[in-house]
């Protein structure tokens, strides 16, 4: 897939699958970038996330590789766990909650995309494009950023946030935080060399954070922030994990309505039987790990009021195939008089099941087997 040649990277557009990666081209370039079905990254496709290459397929532009939340992405997790248990360096970046702008320059000219864009957009309902926001930012505030003759060998990451681009976190004015970079020979720029170039370029360096070197102590102390949280980077910045905050991990899914009544309806609509298949048709539809925890934590109490309201159904099950026996060995002289001992039966039952067993005896099993979604639905009439 790729190949060095003189110290630049190069891609084997061919090598690419367009099953998992969309490939656009225009004006002499290729943008590639993940589908929405694309979750399991290999470590050489993680550098897919955002980039661009020429004709030669050698990259010209170029955002961070593939990284994931704390927990998400086992292997860099560990990583960053043994150099925080181990007393070694890592840089704690306040995570900002905005949309990334990556700025480059090709062919002598400035470019300043988004992850998903060749050149930022286009404007729509008479807004501006992203790229038009990315560029009057910088036109105002960081000129450096404008000029093709600075840092034209690297893709500089910055983070666009305002009041009208907010997400969870409320921003008062427009601004272009600066991240950090990427050559393009696929390494990242690490930060003594980042803190050089936002001196050189007047940039809005974004924040460092003093935390716990004890991992569970790091997430506690993160856990109440009323932001979204930090990137730790280590090994020598190459290895990135996210790790968030449970206030910006409970907004996040309220902005996006994830409730009870969402999964029950998504677990039935997709046929899931289990977490690991409620997960895979999350990453299927481009969820984010916010909704996708979020969903985990309500599957989970899906999971009890499903196993509760099953068991009730298969004790109602017992319960009257045991009456029917009964009243088939006593003689009765109606059958008014033999719904009678049933109900009399029936009614020393909690109120779910009595409602299984009349409708059992009525010769209705699909009315209990309704019963049950019902029960499943309103997790059984509680308020949780």
């Amino acid at each position: 897939m790729w190949k060095i040649i003189d110290g630049q990277s190069f891609l084997d557009i061919g090598s690419i699958d367009r099953s998992e990666f969309k490939v656009i081209c225009d004006k002499g370039l290729t943008l590639i970038f993940p589908r929405k079905n694309k979750w399991d990254w290999t470590v050489e496709e993680k550098w897919l996330r955002s980039i661009v290459v020429d004709q030669t397929g050698k990259v010209v532009s170029c955002a961070w590789p593939k990284f994931g939340n704390f927990g998400e992405f086992k292997d860099d997790t560990e990583k960053l766990k043994q150099v925080l248990e181990n007393g070694g360096l890592v840089h704690h970046s306040l995570k900002e909650d905005g949309s990334l702008c990556v700025r480059s320059v090709i062919d002598g000219k400035v470019i300043m995309r988004t992850r998903g864009t060749l050149f930022g957009g286009e404007s729509y309902d008479n807004r501006e494009s992203y790229g038009e926001r990315f560029l009057r930012v910088a036109s105002d505030k960081y000129p450096k950023l404008l000029d093709p003759f600075w840092m034209p060998n690297v893709s500089l990451l910055l983070e666009y946030i305002g009041p009208d681009n907010a997400v969870v976190v409320r921003y008062k004015q427009a601004d272009l935080i600066f991240l950090g970079g990427v050559r393009h020979n696929l390494s990242i720029i690490p930060w003594d060399e980042i803190i050089k170039i936002a001196d050189e370029g007047q940039l809005h360096l974004v924040e460092l954070k003093e935390l716990p070197s004890n991992p569970l102590k790091l997430l506690e102390e993160i856990k109440d922030w009323k932001a979204e949280g930090v990137v730790a980077r280590c090994c020598e910045d190459q290895v990135f994990v996210k790790v968030k905050s449970a206030w910006y991990l409970a907004n996040h899914r309220m902005k996006y309505s994830m409730k009870y009544k969402t999964i029950v309806e998504f677990v039935n609509l997709s046929g899931i039987t289990n977490e690991e298949e409620l997960v895979a048709k999350f990453h299927e539809y481009d969820y984010d790990f916010e909704v996708i925890e979020g969903g985990k934590e309500l599957y989970a109490r899906y999971t009890i009021a499903r196993n509760e309201a099953l068991g009730q159904r298969a004790a109602a099950e017992v319960i009257f195939e045991n009456a029917m026996r009964e009243m088939n060995i006593i003689l009765f002289s109606s059958e008014s008089g033999r719904r009678k001992y049933f109900a009399q039966k029936a009614c020393t039952q909690q109120s779910a099941i009595k409602t299984m067993l009349f409708c059992l005896y009525d010769g209705r099993p699909d009315k209990a087997d309704i019963m049950v979604q019902k029960l499943i639905a309103t997790e059984h009439g509680k308020s949780k």
